[in-house]
């Protein structure tokens, strides 16, 4: 008999060596899968999460909606909408694919997985306790970070939120605070 939920299925495109890695593949009546992921977001506004689940579509080739549980407990389908920023993606992310060095880059789960470095970049970036390894942290929020003297998570984890002073995609006390909590969280496994 088929298989109702698949956690942490592993999506192939060999020919164009793509990999997608969703939280779930649920098995709809009439037998195809449907990609779905859980989100600490808040809302589907993150072009990321959207170029995510629709890029698990395409892996998937049918036309289903992926679905997204964000953590408000709100659930949001993804569907043809943004297909045209996944095929932008790909574009952007094929010369990455097919390039012999390693990129230099920051850390991002979704993103890091369907590389073929990330075997070779993840521990370097645990090694340097990478900012970017937090949810949350990305491109646009570490920099401003860094001119703060965050530069590590364990610096991240040590900080008083309120004294954080606003950076880009990570302003107010809660979303600080968040992050400092994960930060902590990481660093001691909790």
């Amino acid at each position: 008999s088929a298989v109702e939920v698949i956690y942490q299925a592993q999506l192939t495109d060999p020919e164009n060596q793509l990999i997608g890695l969703p939280d779930f593949l649920i098995r709809q009546a009439d037998g195809q899968y449907q990609a779905a992921d859980a989100k600490l977001a808040r809302s589907i506004d993150k072009k990321e999460i959207r170029i995510q689940l629709g890029f698990y579509r395409k892996l998937l080739g049918n036309n289903l909606p992926a679905r997204v549980y964000l953590g408000t407990g709100e659930v949001v389908e993804v569907g043809d909408e943004v297909d045209a920023e996944v095929a932008k993606f790909i574009i952007e992310v094929r010369p990455v694919i097919e390039s012999p060095d390693m990129p230099l880059v920051r850390y991002s789960e979704s993103k890091c997985k369907a590389c073929a470095f990330y075997a070779v970049c993840k521990p370097q970036f645990i090694e340097k306790d990478e900012l970017t390894l937090i949810y949350g942290i990305d491109t646009r929020s570490a920099p401003g970070l860094e001119r703060q003297g965050i530069t590590t998570v364990a610096a991240l984890a040590n900080a008083e939120p309120e004294k954080i002073e606003d950076v880009p995609y990570l302003k107010g006390f809660e979303k600080k605070q968040r992050a400092v909590f994960q930060a902590r969280a990481y660093k001691t496994g909790e």
